[in-house]
């Protein structure tokens, strides 16, 4: 096992010169080694304070904005024909994986794969919220739940979440690809969204309390029209950052080109353009927005 902790010394801040603003945003680059290299993150989870990144190496990373630390390690454990893909972090500090399509795997924070649980179907992705798994499960019919949440030892008890609802498809090949589930970070309440598409679904599961909101303002800028929307992060009562994507780079990677601040009306409140290009989020607050830019460094977007 690889372990290596990094001081993250958020005092000593490099130029943001070259960084334009809109709406009295700000950002600043922090002064650190790179987090991680051109890996693949195949999953991302926050929980207690620590965002979790998991890449194809496969390794786990964990960052934790508030005593500016980050830590590495191997996945160990997993057998030949298990490829994790996705993560959870759930309340009680749990880091679940799909270690393959019909199966799912607990990892310790030191890489090392504890637990597995066989799956009652397959599932295509995998996200946290509060204490229960998001589990997306194969399109079947037009207008059925595409995600199902519960804890992960019940899951004859995982019911049907709100929405994001299955698309009707013209061909078979089409089905996979127009019904794609991407959330986004949040605690009690998770931003979840199909793609594709710009309406994001902000719900705790209950349809009461579900709220689905167009943030068509990401189209004002240059989008990759197959993902429009890269990331979103939830924030306090209101508060909602929303990532756009950028155009695929030199080496067909796609990345998140503009940050916009919003609310949970969908209202544009200010944005920058951001270069280097943000890879994902990783922490947000009402004022402050933590991002993984293209380079391996941590970005910081905030009002002040």
């Amino acid at each position: 096992m690889h372990r290596a902790t990094i001081s993250l010394v958020s005092a000593a801040l490099l130029s943001t010169a070259s960084f334009p603003d809109a709406g009295a945003l700000r950002v600043r680059t922090l002064a650190v080694p790179a987090v991680i290299g051109r890996e693949v993150i195949v999953g991302r989870a926050h929980c207690a304070g620590v965002t979790w990144l998991l890449t194809d190496v496969p390794a786990l990373t964990g960052i934790t904005i508030a005593t500016s630390t980050v830590s590495s390690s191997s996945v160990r454990s997993l057998r030949p024909a298990e490829k994790p893909w996705g993560l959870a972090c759930l309340s009680n500090h749990e880091l679940w994986t799909l270690a393959s399509h019909d199966s799912l795997a607990r990892m310790q924070t030191d890489g090392s794969v504890v637990e597995r649980l066989r799956l009652d179907r397959p599932r295509l992705a995998i996200f946290g919220v509060g204490d229960r798994l998001l589990l997306q499960q194969p399109p079947s019919s037009s207008g059925r739940s595409l995600l199902a949440a519960g804890l992960p030892r019940n899951l004859a008890g995982f019911r049907p979440w709100p929405a994001p609802l299955s698309q009707p498809v013209s061909s078979r090949d089409e089905q996979i690809q127009s019904n794609l589930v991407k959330c986004g970070l949040g605690t009690t309440v998770v931003p979840c969204w199909l793609a594709d598409q710009v309406r994001v679904v902000m719900s705790d599961g209950s349809a009461a309390t579900t709220a689905v909101r167009e943030f068509s303002f990401v189209r004002r800028s240059t989008v990759d029209d197959a993902v429009p929307i890269w990331d979103v992060a939830l924030a306090g009562s209101w508060r909602v950052w929303v990532l756009a994507s950028a155009r695929g780079g030199a080496d067909g990677r796609r990345a998140g080109g503009r940050l916009t601040r919003s609310n949970r009306r969908g209202t544009d409140e200010g944005f920058v353009d951001l270069n280097p290009a943000a890879r994902l989020i990783l922490w947000a607050d009402d004022s402050r927005c933590v991002l993984l830019s293209t380079t391996g460094q941590l970005l910081e977007v905030s009002d002040r």
